[in-house]
């Protein structure tokens, strides 16, 4: 159970650093 809840907590950080990496890249593009 522990080791679900880790798990959610990376893909929800995961997915936090994905939409940075996208929005830097969106902003360098423009």
């Amino acid at each position: 159970m522990g080791h679900i809840f880790i798990h959610e907590r990376w893909r929800s950080k995961y997915k936090l650093e994905n939409m940075i990496i996208k929005i830097n890249f969106f902003c360098e593009v423009r």
